[in-house]
């Protein structure tokens, strides 16, 4: 799993399966990310499963930060 996901040098990210593995937890704690700002999640395939599945396909996620409160 950790081959699959990366992150930028330094940043306090990582992922984590969800039981039954339907989906996974995007964890950052103390990643500050800035206001109105697109960012892009990449999972690479090959991803292997706890239960030893091996994901085929790339996923990507482009997701923008909500924009700062008045």
């Amino acid at each position: 799993m950790a081959a699959a996901f990366t992150a930028g040098p330094g940043a306090p990210c990582w992922i984590t399966w969800l039981s039954g593995e339907s989906g996974f937890v995007f964890h950052h704690p103390g990643a500050l990310f800035l206001p109105n700002q697109e960012y892009t999640f990449d999972l690479g395939a090959g991803i292997t499963s706890v239960n030893g599945n091996v994901n085929s396909l790339d996923h990507l996620w482009n997701l923008t930060s909500s924009r700062p409160r008045c």
